[in-house]
């Protein structure tokens, strides 16, 4: 099987095709996530198909995509699995090897824990690098965290970036902290246990 391949199966059990800068992704909803898979073929004396599949939320893609600023229909999976969940070697890649595998994806991606992996980056440290600040503010952000996020606008504020990445701005807090206004709001109106 070819990348085309393995895309028109993948299209073929349900799977939406978006063009993105890096190759097609795959987008699938299962119940409250969205799933992703980028399918990358190598061929060679084995045949490898990596997936790479992700998993994320519309409410974390709308934070992610307010904090940043952009708006670019992108999807912003925030779990990834660094097994081999996603990945086939084989010496022929066949279909069924391609629905087995996204069977595996579906139940794995049922099988995760989304809000605990928000407030695991919601707790990750300023400096962190690549996109993963902008993906703690927007955890910050959609779990209504308005007093941090007001902290680290502070500190901004007196030349203290708290080991941000150069590209994080006041502009990413200002939007971070208009994000978590109403979801602050709905945690301070919530009833008491």
């Amino acid at each position: 099987m070819t990348q085309p391949d393995v895309i028109e199966t993948v299209r073929g059990l349900g799977w939406s095709v978006h063009r993105v800068a890096g190759g097609p992704e795959c987008r699938f909803t299962l119940l409250d996530r969205m799933l992703t898979i980028t399918p990358r073929v190598r061929t060679g004396s084995v045949q490898t198909l990596r997936l790479n599949p992700g998993v994320g939320t519309a409410a974390f893609d709308r934070a992610y995509d307010a904090v940043s600023g952009d708006r670019d229909r992108v999807t912003h999976p925030f779990l990834h699995d660094f097994g081999d969940t996603g990945t086939i070697r084989t010496d022929r890649l066949s279909e069924g090897d391609v629905r087995s595998a996204c069977a595996r994806i579906l139940d794995w991606a049922a099988a995760q824990d989304l809000d605990q992996e928000v407030r695991r980056l919601s707790e990750a440290p300023t400096d962190s690098p690549g996109n993963l600040p902008v993906m703690h503010l927007a955890a910050l952000a959609l779990t209504g965290q308005l007093d941090r996020l007001r902290e680290y606008a502070a500190s901004f504020a007196r030349g203290d970036r708290l080991g941000f990445v150069p590209y994080i701005d006041r502009g990413h807090l200002e939007r971070a902290i208009s994000h978590a206004m109403p979801r602050a709001a709905d945690e301070r109106d919530a009833p008491v246990a």
